[in-house]
């Protein structure tokens, strides 16, 4: 997962645009770990990175206006 593994000239960590990607397979990894060592139940094991993937935070933002502000979208507007 690090461009370094295939490049040692390479950032060690991943481009943030990959980072949610990433962050699912580490926790696929820790999950699956963790079922495999006998510290979490899930079944089928197959199917945990689908799970992970669904139950997974998405940044979903509302814009956020003011009541009483009066915003200029456009600063050569009048």
């Amino acid at each position: 997962m690090s461009p370094a593994r295939l490049d040692p000239n390479a950032n060690i960590l991943p481009a943030i645009s990959t980072i949610r990607e990433v962050a699912l397979h580490v926790a696929a990894a820790v999950a699956r770990e963790a079922v495999a060592s006998g510290f979490a139940g899930f079944s089928p094991v197959e199917e945990l990175e689908d799970y992970l993937r669904k139950i997974m935070w998405q940044p979903e933002y509302v814009p956020y206006v003011r009541k009483g502000v009066k915003y200029v979208h456009d600063a050569t507007s009048k």
